[in-house]
């Protein structure tokens, strides 16, 4: 019985789980509720989510994260999957171009401070190349003024100090998101 009991549960788990596999709260309405037979609690009232008829599930933005540095790349990973994107990884911007044009991002985050070649100079051989056509964030410790020019004067879109708490990571690459006037 009670085994029985346990397999209903975790069978009603699966199906409440999967149901809130979405990509944000407006792709789902509400449908009617269903009694649950659940151990102790049996005839429990459990709403149950139905997604929107017809409605694909948002593409979550894409981020491309160039760093030499694997435990800043797995920071800003969690941080960024944690905020609703999709992330990859690169720790060399060598073979970046190739990376750019098959995972098309929606942002590259580039780290200016790498040993193979500066983020900067790295900007502007795929500025050159117009791959892909997406944003290009300089990402560094340097202050927000240096990065500001060397933002403007290699061609990237902006920059993010490394400062930055992961709230106003996600937002600044969020603010690139949206297209410019």
């Amino acid at each position: 019985m009670l085994a029985q009991q346990g397999s209903q549960l975790r069978a009603t788990l699966e199906d409440h789980a999967s149901a809130r596999d979405c990509e944000t709260e407006a792709d789902w309405r509400p449908a009617t509720c269903q009694t649950a037979g659940l151990p102790g609690g049996a005839g429990t009232k459990v709403p149950l989510m139905s997604k929107a008829p017809g409605a694909p599930p948002p593409r979550r933005p894409k981020v491309l994260v160039v760093d030499d540095n694997e435990v800043c790349r797995a920071v800003v990973r969690e941080t960024l999957e944690e905020d609703g994107f999709d992330v990859i990884e690169l720790g060399s911007p060598v073979g970046m171009s190739s990376v750019v044009n098959h995972e098309k991002p929606d942002v590259v985050l580039m780290d200016v401070e790498m040993p193979a070649i500066e983020g900067d100079k790295a900007v502007q051989i795929l500025l050159k190349h117009r791959l892909h056509e997406c944003k290009i964030l300089l990402y560094s410790g340097r202050s927000p003024a240096e990065l500001e020019k060397l933002a403007r004067t290699c061609g990237a879109s902006g920059f993010v100090p490394k400062t930055v708490t992961d709230a106003a990571l996600a937002s600044a690459i969020r603010s690139h998101l949206t297209p410019s006037p």
